[in-house]
């Protein structure tokens, strides 16, 4: 039994720490300014455009977002607020 449970909490760490290593930034510069977490979504749309796609989910807690913008970056809002920013 203590077995298990060293495993489960070594296995759920390197679930997290992959995670945590996807490229998540805080802020993305770009030629008409720099886009960062807790902007709004039409301060990002103004300074990179439309994405190639969106993917929205409504849950319990409100509105999330996700925003493609080719490649492996995308950006995504709660609420219309940036939180995360990956690449």
């Amino acid at each position: 039994m203590k077995i298990s449970k060293s495993l489960a909490a070594l296995a759920l760490f390197l679930m997290t720490s992959a995670c945590a290593s996807t490229g998540a930034r805080a802020s993305l510069p770009s030629p008409k300014g720099t886009v960062q977490a807790g902007m709004s979504v039409s301060d990002v749309r103004d300074i990179l455009g439309l994405p190639l796609r969106v993917d929205r989910t409504k849950t319990a807690y409100g509105v999330r977002e996700q925003w493609y913008y080719g490649g492996a970056m995308y950006l995504n809002f709660d609420e219309g607020i940036l939180k995360t920013i990956s690449q």
